[in-house]
């Protein structure tokens, strides 16, 4: 297990920085004084639908769910709320929140961006209860601190359905259920460069008017657009296609005349940006009441826009003063970061980091030798992309302190890792399984290369399942709640940690970023 081998100084810097996977080295502090009330969680809800019945498993632009929520006392505290409905492996509302308390759905229906009704939950005792499974009211219990999937079950309103038959209103389904029909569709998706990353698999709002062909405005629709590939229907009396794409701050506009729009062709929206530098983050950690300082992280940059130095702060244990206890300089050839120098308090030489590529310009070896304590050497082999945007990655670790050796390996789709494991020539083991927002990574953009290649993933991980055999952690990260700011970059992010071996939970931090 990778614990086991990694060096004293490694340990250490692991402590000062955000575990990004299972992989990095186990924090090394022990929690104190129990588990804290996990401050900052709310009262949250969201809907979700296994399938759709004539819906493909994939994502669907343009639908929403609409429904009302009432408490116990039978007042409407939601009316006719429209979320987007997205897809990641089922179709799914983003959370939302509710004060604590007991409520039930009172109505449930996913409709169209134009108001169209496609699908409805039945109430009980209606005439289309009997062909669903689970009718309406769904009973929503939000205690303190909990996060609830409300499992609904939706059926297809047909061209003849009313909605008394389902057990609403009579005006409840509003305009006719049966869809408009138009002429035809085209694919739209955002791609937006920032740095060298490519995102082009980010959910983005558009917003689609067409026009007479004297330019008169004759529609607008909002459409909340998935991520990747995302197929709009046209509208076929319009002379004039107009579509605003606005994702991170940006508002993508083209036009395009009815003749020169071309069936199912893919139209991308987006630019090229710059990546905001990464300047600071403090991370503080709960202690019942409030959130206490512990570390503080500076990166500093050349004029040329390169990260030169990483200075890690952490506060003296008598006094409570900051101090820089370690720091990383980094030093580059024909623009590759190859050598990074170590030091510790006072500006005293620790050892040094240094790193080889490929043909391609991917890394293949790295040297960490720390003085007098050990030299750690990992081979690394690319085996590249599939058609599945699969790529795999192994790594080989030696050490210079003990003849056992370690392979890891790292499964990516799409510029993200998703899986990894490793074992070690004693018999030790770990697995990880990963995912990651639709977000910037900051990390991806610093040109950071530790021994795991760790910072590497372009959007940021909100979930991991990790096990070990052989070795056991203190802690592993159990939540991760992000803020961010209107170009895509998290500003905080709020970690909770429990125990590996029972479950409980022990700590909260908060990460600060500031750019």
């Amino acid at each position: 297990m990778k614990q086991t081998f990694r060096s004293v100084y490694t340990l250490f810097i692991a402590s000062l920085l955000i575990l990004v996977s299972c992989k990095k080295p186990v924090e090394p502090q022990q929690p104190g004084g129990g588990p804290d009330p996990m401050p900052g969680l709310s009262h949250k809800y969201r809907i979700s639908a296994d399938a759709l019945s004539g819906l493909p498993n994939q994502p669907i632009a343009n639908i929403f769910v609409k429904f009302d929520v009432k408490n116990a006392q039978d007042e409407l505290v939601v009316s006719n709320k429209l979320v987007p409905l997205n897809f990641n492996g089922k179709f799914v509302t983003e959370e939302m929140e509710l004060p604590a308390g007991s409520y039930r759905i009172s109505k449930l229906l996913i409709v169209s961006g134009t108001g169209n009704v496609l699908y409805a939950v039945p109430v009980t005792n209606s005439i289309k209860a009997a062909q669903v499974s689970k009718p309406l009211a769904y009973n929503i219990v939000l205690p303190a601190a909990t996060s609830l999937d409300v499992a609904a079950d939706f059926l297809k309103v047909e061209p003849t359905d009313k909605a008394v038959d389902f057990g609403y209103a009579a005006d409840a389904f509003g305009i006719s259920s049966t869809p408009v029909e138009e002429a035809f569709s085209i694919n739209i998706k955002t791609s937006i460069t920032v740095g060298e990353i490519l995102y082009d698999s980010i959910p983005s709002s558009l917003v689609y008017r067409t026009f007479s062909a004297s330019n008169e405005l004759l529609s607008v629709k909002f459409i909340s657009l998935a991520a990747g590939v995302n197929t709009v229907q046209l509208d076929k009396n319009a002379s004039q296609h107009e579509f605003i794409v606005q994702k991170w701050g940006g508002t993508y506009t083209k036009r395009y005349a009815k003749e020169e729009l071309k069936k199912d062709t893919l139209y991308e929206f987006g630019e090229e940006k710059e990546a905001k530098k990464l300047k600071s983050e403090i991370t503080s950690r709960w202690d019942g009441n409030m959130y206490k300082a512990e570390s503080k992280n500076n990166y500093i940059y050349d004029g040329k826009g390169r990260l030169t130095k990483v200075e890690f702060m952490q506060k003296r244990a008598t006094d409570g003063t900051p101090f820089v206890a370690r720091t990383e300089n980094l030093e580059y050839t024909d623009g590759r970061v190859e050598k990074i120098s170590m030091y510790d308090e006072g500006d005293v030489f620790a050892g040094t980091r240094s790193i080889r590529y490929n043909a391609a310009g991917k890394i293949n070896h790295i040297t960490e030798d720390v003085l007098n304590v050990s030299k750690t050497e990992v081979d690394i082999a690319h085996h590249g992309a599939n058609g599945d945007g699969l790529d795999e990655v192994n790594f080989n670790f030696r050490y210079s302190n003990t003849s056992l050796t370690m392979e890891y390996y790292q499964r990516w789709r799409h510029g993200n890792l998703f899986s990894d494991n490793s074992r070690s020539s004693n018999g030790s083991t770990e697995t990880g399984s990963y995912q990651q927002d639709n977000n910037i990574n900051p990390y991806a953009h610093l040109n950071w290369p530790d021994l795991f290649l760790s910072r590497s993933s372009k959007n940021n991980l909100n979930w991991q399942a990790c096990t070990y055999y052989g070795n056991y952690p203190l802690n592993v990260a159990y939540s991760f709640e992000y803020k961010y700011d209107n170009e895509g970059y998290p500003i905080e992010l709020i970690r909770r940690y429990k125990s590996y071996t029972t479950g409980q939970h022990l700590f909260t931090t908060k990460t600060v970023y500031t750019y």
